[in-house]
């Protein structure tokens, strides 16, 4: 019978495969998502792919160590206030739904 250690060892070790299989996939990491940003006219105007707009930073619901934005953010965003929003989630940690909490967040 395997131990508590070696089950959460296990799940560690499938939780980083997943993550590196999800970077190389093209999933854009925090500090790339800021140097996009920082490269563009902070004026610019920001939707969603899908016409929402972004809100403020939390850890995807799929995957607890990963950022995502909510989709409630104010009419007018721009670039400027997103990348405010993404530099200050850089080095956070995330209250999980299972009160686990990570800081992964980083360049």
């Amino acid at each position: 019978m395997a131990t508590r250690f070696d089950i959460e060892a296990m799940i560690r070790g499938m939780q980083e495969e997943i993550r590196k299989k999800q970077i190389a996939s093209g999933q854009m990491t925090l500090g790339a998502f800021i140097t996009a940003l920082e490269s563009m006219p902070r004026e610019m105007p920001v939707r969603f792919d899908v016409g929402s707009i972004p809100g403020k930073p939390d850890s995807y619901r799929g995957y607890y160590e990963q950022l995502a934005f909510s989709y409630d953010g104010t009419p007018g965003e721009t670039v400027g206030g997103v990348l405010v929003s993404a530099q200050g989630a850089m080095g956070r940690g995330w209250r999980l739904h299972h009160a686990r909490k990570h800081t992964r967040l980083g360049r």
